[in-house]
This record gives structure tokens, C-alpha cells and sequence, in this order.
């Protein structure tokens, strides 16, 4: 598969930061253009590419071992443009590791992402089909940002998109954490007050402590009245998301509640919309065992909307 890899950077909306943006663009004329949204913590690399072989994730976005299959790869073997972005204090993008003053920081800098590739690419003008794809936290960026735009999206399909607080949440402290968090959050904004809890499967666990962009600090005040607020919000207008959909959530997954993904799927009125529950799986649906299965799936819910 041939295709052309490039790194470029662009102004975040929390000033003075840059974001990270990287693309993978399919040599055949696109059929459409993919926006990855990664997780919490982590990066659009180490989501979105390979992390189990050495150095794949790297050498992929390098251009240099086209054999080696992923969801960035699975989407341009269908000539859809990739692109993808390190979400500010993530990754390769500038600021406080884990850190952002709000979700709608986060939000400003996807639409502007979109738009800049727009400019550049006249996706507008063209009529071609963009959909956003995100895991986790950047799930709850796909709901937010189609609520905010739906114009610019044909559809946006979720990986263990966080939509409500975790039903344990994250044990006593997260519970206390979570009554104090007005006071927390205003007091002590970038102070580290709750950590996450491990994957369940130790290799995954290792991998993510491995990279050295993956940020290894956890939920600090800001961020978790942050993303309170956010839950509330989506809950409050899941009755007006008419963008299609796909949502998958793991069976066994800690780190957000897998129910709440039945819960905004039943508010949504949108008539294209599809729930999946991945049987046996944890929270990283693109990295664990049987992701091949995750790539197609969501490969071909994005092939299927292309007109």
C-alpha cells in the first residue's frame, strides 16, 4: 500500500500551545477523510497504529513497512484520508502533560483541525464524506464536536467513548474527589488527585508505560471537573444527536461504564446509529487481542456511508 506520511503543526485555541498533526494520505484519489481523536493520556499513534511490534508504530508513520496492517492502514487501503492530531498536553503536542482548561479547548482545536484541512484540501467544495473516529476521551470529543458542527461530519464512530463517570468510580478517593471537585478545581487546578486504574491485561499495561508519550500522571482537578461537566452535558442533549453513529464499548471495561454507551444510544434520535459490545474485551479496543476484528469493523462502518 503506498501512501504519503507527513507531520506538520498548528495553533492550539489554549494559547500559547501547538497541536501535532500528522497524516496519512492514500496515492489514489480519496474517497473520503478520517479525523482520529485519541484517548486520555495517550497519543494518535499509540491508539490508532500498531503497539505490539517494535517500533511499528514509528516505522508505519515513516513509510516504511506498508505490510504492516492497522486502522490507519485498513482506512487507506479504501483511498480514505487519515489524519489525526495530539490533543494539547499530549503526545507530541506542547503544554502540561494530561492537562487542558476545558473540553471546549479540545473541541476548538478538532473544528480547527478539520477546517484547516479543508482549506487545504477543499473538502467542502468537493462534497467528500468526513467522518471522526475516537477512542475514549476522543469519543467524547466525536459527540461534542458533531453537536457543535454537525455540518461538517457525515458520521462519527466511538471506541469505549466516555460519556458517563465510571460506575466504580475509580474507588473511595475518586468518590471523594468527586464531591470536592468545584472547590479542587478552582483551588488546585493542576494538582494530581486521582489515578487510573491498570489494564487488565499486563502486557497492554506495559506497552502504555513503555511509550514515552503516553503521560503516566493521572486525573488532575481540572480535568476531572472537567470531564463531570462534560458528562452531564452530553446526557442533558443526547435527545438532539442526529449525526450517524457507531458506538463499541468492551464487556469488561473499567475505565468508563460500558452501559452508558446503551444509555446515549437509546437518547439518540439519530435514525442511522449502530451499538456494539465487545464480548471479553477491556477498554482498549484497537490495541488488545482480537483487534483485527475492531479495524474491520469500524473500517467498514465508515466504507458503507461513502456515497
Amino acid at each position: 500500500m503506498s501512501h504519503i506520511y507527513s507531520e506538520s503543526t498548528l495553533p492550539s485555541s489554549a494559547t500559547p500551545e501547538q497541536l501535532k498533526l500528522y497524516s496519512w494520505l492514500p496515492n489514489e484519489p480519496w474517497r473520503a477523510a478520517v479525523f482520529l481523536l485519541h484517548g486520555f493520556r495517550a497519543h494518535t499513534r499509540y491508539n490508532f497504529l500498531r503497539n505490539d511490534v517494535n517500533g511499528a508504530r514509528r516505522t508505519y508513520g515513516e513509510g516504511t513497512t506498508p505490510q504492516d496492517t492497522s486502522l490507519v492502514r485498513e482506512l487507506n487501503l479504501r483511498n480514505i484520508a487519515v489524519f489525526g492530531h495530539d490533543h494539547v498536553g499530549h503526545g507530541q503536542s506542547t503544554g502540561l502533560r494530561a492537562y487542558f482548561p476545558s473540553f471546549q479547548t479540545l473541541v476548538d482545536d478538532v473544528l480547527s483541525h478539520v477546517k484547516h484541512i479543508d482549506a487545504q484540501h477543499e473538502l467542502s467544495t468537493k462534497k467528500m464524506p468526513v467522518f471522526l473516529i475516537g477512542h475514549s476521551m476522543g469519543g467524547t470529543l466525536c459527540i461534542l464536536a458533531a453537536q457543535e458542527a454537525p455540518h461538517l461530519f457525515t458520521g462519527v464512530a466511538l471506541s469505549s467513548a466516555a460519556t458517563e463517570p465510571p460506575a466504580s468510580m475509580f474507588g473511595l478517593k475518586g468518590r471523594i474527589n468527586y464531591s470536592l471537585s468545584g472547590i479542587t478545581s478552582a483551588l488546585i487546578p493542576k494538582m494530581e488527585l486521582v489515578q487510573l486504574p491498570k489494564s487488565i491485561d499486563p502486557e497492554q499495561q506495559a506497552l502504555f508505560d513503555g511509550d514515552e508519550l503516553n503521560c503516566k500522571v493521572g486525573i488532575r482537578a481540572r480535568v476531572g471537573r472537567e470531564f463531570l461537566n462534560t458528562y452531564s452535558h452530553i446526557s442533558q442533549n443526547a435527545d438532539k444527536f442526529n449525526t450517524p453513529f457507531l458506538s463499541v464499548s468492551g464487556e469488561h471495561d473499567t475505565l468508563v461504564n460500558p452501559l452508558a454507551a446503551k444509555r446515549f444510544y437509546d437518547k439518540a434520535p439519530s435514525t442511522d446509529k449502530t451499538l456494539h459490545t465487545a464480548v471479553g474485551r477491556w477498554h482498549n479496543l484497537f490495541a488488545e487481542k482480537g483487534k483485527e476484528d475492531m479495524w474491520n469493523l469500524f473500517t467498514e462502518w465508515v466504507d458503507q456511508r461513502i456515497k
